[in-house]
């Protein structure tokens, strides 16, 4: 397989975000061997790509605010679409089963960011405030996935992103995320999303 010099560039901004985050080298290997094992391959490097941009911005969220956990968010931005190496129906649960067991919050976290997921809540016994959390989180990295993918977007067949207008771009997320609107706000006026 022929590595991109894009996939190269985000592994290694995504390598010093964990060490920023002190992420020891044992970690890292682990995180990115679960998400390069199941998404860096010719068939998903775009989607690859997406879940590396999506873990530095999460750092960058997280930092812009005083209630985020960076190292949440970025595992959560990084793990979000492995479900995807299964295809896309349904991928949020597939993810969540691939991650639960190596990544217990940010399972959770895959099976809500497109939409709450009770299923995963009712059988695991979680307290209602980690329950809250994870919804918040999940929200969270839903905004930045749907940036990343309106920033970045992919049709099927394309080789290159096609560009749309940064006004449009905000548009479309607050309209896919409308109880995040403020937060989307405040993250365009703060520059984090551009």
């Amino acid at each position: 397989m022929v590595i991109r010099l894009e996939t190269l560039r985000l592994e290694k901004e995504v390598k010093m975000v964990l060490e920023e985050l002190q992420i020891d080298n044992e970690e890292q290997q682990r995180l990115m061997g679960h998400v390069g094992g199941l998404l860096r391959n010719a068939k998903n490097i775009h989607k690859y790509e997406h879940s590396l941009r999506c873990g530095i911005l999460g750092k960058d969220v997280a930092l812009s605010t005083i209630d985020l956990h960076p190292n949440i968010l970025v595992y959560g931005g990084i793990l979000h679409d492995v479900g995807l190496v299964m295809g896309e129906k349904n991928h949020e649960m597939t993810g969540y089963y691939i991650n639960r067991g190596e990544f217990d919050f940010s399972s959770l976290i895959t099976a809500n960011h497109r939409g709450f997921s009770s299923c995963v809540h009712d059988n695991r016994g979680l307290s209602r405030e980690t329950i809250k959390c994870n919804n918040y989180y999940s929200l969270v990295v839903r905004a930045i996935d749907h940036f990343d993918e309106l920033t970045h977007p992919m049709p099927e067949g394309a080789s290159e992103p096609i560009i749309i207008s940064g006004e449009q771009i905000k548009e479309e997320l607050i309209s896919k995320n409308e109880t995040q609107k403020y937060f989307i706000n405040n993250l365009y006026k703060k520059g984090i999303f551009k």
